[in-house]
């Protein structure tokens, strides 16, 4: 799953990421994909958290339509490729296992529909499942002919 993580990693192109970056409305797939992403890096569950803790109820659990594509596009700042080289399966906690888990079966998170979208996100769509598959303990796609244009 590592070597996996690692390629992906490698695979976002600073083109890629610019044009990641520059999404406004992104197809709802598109879309997923990225809060994936964010899911993964613990962006989600802190913005929630911290929407949560504003309204003044921490017991309020947020719904999936309470999600700011801005909180999502936050994830791309910064050195994106290196935290994502870093996402481990063994520290993803439980809230995001469940909400990747939600994630990844929703129609259209696949890496051919995704391609034909936006080819910037296949490497992210292709790291997602990789990281799903190892959470659920199964065997772990290789994914690199994915990434393949």
């Amino acid at each position: 799953c590592h070597e996996v993580v690692t390629a992906c990693a490698q695979a976002i192109t600073p083109h890629g990421l610019r044009e990641l970056r520059s999404l406004r409305r992104p197809p709802e797939a598109v879309q997923r994909v990225l809060e994936a992403v964010a899911v993964l890096l613990g962006v989600m569950d802190s913005s929630q958290q911290a929407r949560r803790m504003q309204a003044g109820s921490v017991l309020e659990r947020p719904k999936d339509s309470d999600i700011d594509f801005r909180e999502v596009k936050k994830c791309l700042q910064g050195n994106f490729p290196e935290r994502l080289a870093c996402i481990d399966p063994e520290e993803v906690t439980v809230s995001q296992a469940r909400r990747l888990r939600k994630l990844l079966a929703q129609p259209g998170f696949d890496e051919d529909l995704i391609r034909g979208m936006c080819p910037a996100a296949v490497p992210l769509t292709v790291l997602c499942r990789s990281v799903g598959a190892c959470l659920a303990g199964t065997r772990v796609p290789t994914g690199c002919e994915a990434l393949q244009p």
